[in-house]
């Protein structure tokens, strides 16, 4: 029986062995093929308590993850790795320095930094070190980040959507959408492959529309398994530049975003249709060539390679080529170290006035970045800048576009908050513009509208229209308060809170004028609501017709605010012993809330009530609650009004919100 137990044990073990060597067999031929988000899945799999610190195995997973921007995911890993193998390569403590910068992680990836800095030099390439204040870069509340007005565009999908590129009222793109069939899906990322798609522009005011979207005319592009995308037009509309990823021509694939596989062609469009498709000589077998830009005089055309050249820095390079008269090109010359780095540069475009943007995973906030330079231009400073905030992102930024006017364009990103994989943005450079906000917070009485006084001390803060708090404030002992440098032509809310009053709410828009004042009030009511006395015969808990009316105000006040509960408060005047009057506000309070419930259908639930006798006045003029105190014996007629009262007390002040005014003294506001 022992040996037949050690033997199952050993085939067992034999048979999870085998399994575990074939699912990380299949994990590699899927990496191999690009398939990354299958691999994770393999390599998942393959995983046992013995093989889980394989460096192959997380070094691998943590890849997977970061070839699709999942930055979380790709940061445990190479941390699982890191921290197992002190000796891992810099390459994978580079890339875990990125992925924490696309988390928001800025002060574990400066620390990680460190550690890259001494190693350095046993990355693949020499990769540059440096600390960039990425708090600063992605600061949206600087004067320059508020010029910066951008929107997601209408035209997205759940789809990836990116590289808008616009002509003569019509945005070309690329898109998944149109392939959403399963066994149309890519391995790389399990979406669609990307087609060119063209929209028709539609603007009014400040506003965009798309119409008319669909994939551009043409028998020759947009062809079954195969990406294509990122694509440069003459001004003339008539030449159009594109990139494809070839998957038939090689084993190897990769996404029209990426650098694998890549080749540029060439198309004419004659009668509306895009015809005479080429493939450039540009193209180097083996090595990727795309992403093409041309210059404001269309003679000289960018692109993006990681083909072997005497002057190639990093993992893809931006070139250029003169294009001749006769459709040839020049010699392919590299941009230089001014553009490129040691790490990518991709997606070139540029504008009217010669200014090269690009984007790169060199010194970023993360992943992609959209950088400018001056380099094509005539003039001694041609350092590349990070655009900062808010093109940049914690995530993938790229495909700058950029109109003739310098101040409008198009950009994608698959930052938070977006609708796809990638979305396309617009944006509006404007100049400076700022508003200031003022007003004074008021005590208003709910059932009167010209029952108002300044409220001092309240708590107002400021929130945009995404719900984020901007500035927060106390208002003076005259109410007033102020909040300065709005951006312009914005929604936000703003809100007043304090002690015993129902918060109060406001939502306003800043207009497009600089400089420009808006008055906005706040005002707060009491938790306590004012009617008028509540009257009842003498001696009796009977309520009078004229009170009768009284309580009708409350009831349509709760009607309008089903959620509001209120606690029902009696008390006495001091004649009459102590236990007769705590009895007689019992009787008022039963008496009121009777005729809440009964006669004004209030739902029982909502009301509390409680009698409190001759224990609570307003004024101290006699010995309450048997109190011995001398020279307190004598109220007049005034004060025993005001301490025989009824109050209606709002018990979940928080829970209501914008609480109208009611001007009962109005004929059409009668209960």
């Amino acid at each position: 029986m022992k040996k037949t137990l050690i033997l199952l044990f050993a085939l067992v073990l034999c048979n999870a062995s085998f399994a575990q060597k074939k699912n990380l067999k299949n994990a590699d031929e899927a990496f191999d093929a690009f398939a990354f988000k299958s691999a994770a899945k393999l390599y998942k799999e393959a995983l046992t308590a013995g093989q889980d610190s394989t460096l192959h195995v997380l070094s691998r997973l943590g890849d997977c993850y970061y070839k699709n921007s999942q930055v979380d995911s790709a940061s445990f890993w190479y941390a699982k790795a890191i921290n197992k193998y002190p000796n891992i390569k810099a390459d994978y403590i580079w890339k875990n320095v990125q992925s924490l910068r696309g988390m928001g992680e800025f002060r574990k990836a400066n620390e990680l930094l460190v550690e890259f800095k001494d190693k350095k030099g046993e990355a693949s390439c020499e990769m540059d070190f440096e600390f960039v204040n990425l708090e600063k870069l992605l600061d949206t509340t600087t004067a320059e980040a508020k010029k910066i007005k951008i929107r997601n565009l209408s035209l997205n999908t759940k789809y990836s959507d990116f590289g808008g590129f616009e002509l003569k009222d019509k945005l070309y793109f690329s898109s998944s959408r149109t392939r959403a069939l399963p066994s149309d899906k890519y391995v790389w990322n399990e979406e669609p492959y990307l087609n060119i798609l063209e929209a028709d522009i539609k603007r009014s005011n400040d506003k965009i529309k798309f119409e008319e979207v669909s994939p551009i005319t043409s028998v020759s592009i947009n062809l079954d398994s195969e990406h294509e995308g990122t694509l440069a037009i003459t001004k003339d509309g008539n030449t159009i530049y594109f990139t494809r990823n070839d998957v038939a021509e090689s084993e190897r694939s990769h996404d029209v975003r990426g650098t694998s596989n890549l080749n540029l062609y060439r198309a004419i469009r004659v009668d509306k249709i895009w015809r005479e498709v080429e493939k450039l000589d540009l193209n180097v077998e083996g090595h990727s060539t795309g992403h093409p830009a041309l210059s404001p005089d269309e003679k000289t055309l960018y692109f993006v390679s990681d083909r072997p050249h005497p002057e190639a820095m990093g993992e893809t390079d931006i070139y250029k080529v003169e294009i001749y008269g006769n459709g040839q090109f020049g010699p392919v010359i590299n941009l230089g170290d001014k553009v490129n780095t040691v790490h990518r540069e991709m997606f070139p475009f540029v504008a009217k006035d010669s200014t090269l943007y690009f984007s790169s995973d060199g010194h970023t906030t993360g992943l992609l970045d959209i950088f400018k330079s001056d380099i094509l231009k005539e003039t001694l400073v041609n350092e590349r800048k990070n655009l900062g905030a808010k093109f940049n992102s914690l995530r993938d930024d790229f495909a700058f576009f950029i109109n003739e006017d310098g101040k409008s364009g198009y950009f994608s990103s698959n930052r938070a908050g977006g609708i796809g994989g990638d979305d396309i943005y617009s944006f509006v450079i404007g100049e400076e513009c700022n508003q200031i906000v003022s007003g004074i917070t008021k005590s208003c009485n709910i059932t009167d509208i010209t029952d108002t006084e300044p409220l001092s001390n309240v708590v107002v803060v400021l929130v945009d229209e995404s719900g984020t708090e901007i500035a927060r404030t106390t208002s003076n002992d005259k109410g007033e308060y102020m909040f300065e440098n709005l951006e312009c032509n914005k929604t936000f809310n703003i809100t007043g809170s304090k002690e015993k009053y129902i918060n109060a709410s406001e939502v306003f828009n800043s207009t497009s004028e600089n400089g420009f004042r808006i008055n906005q009030d706040l005002c707060l009511n009491p938790v306590e609501i004012k009617i008028d006395r509540i009257l009842f015969d003498f001696d009796k808990a009977t309520i009078t017709a004229v009170s009768q009316l009284e309580l009708d105000k409350l009831v349509r006040i709760m009607n309008d605010y089903e959620n509001m509960k209120i606690a029902i408060e009696s008390h006495t005047d001091l004649r009459g012993s102590r236990a007769y009057n705590e009895n007689l506000s019992i009787e008022r309070a039963e008496s009121t809330y009777n005729y809440l419930v009964n006669i004004g259908k209030i739902d029982a639930s909502r009301l509390t009530r409680q009698g409190f006798g001759e224990c609570l006045p307003l004024i101290r003029c006699g010995n309450y609650c048997d109190e011995r105190r001398p020279n307190l014996n004598r109220c007049t007629d005034d004060q025993r009004d005001q301490n025989r009262r009824s109050v209606f007390r709002i018990t979940n002040p928080n829970d209501i919100q914008a609480v109208k005014i009611y001007n009962f003294l109005d004929d059409n506001n009668k209960p």
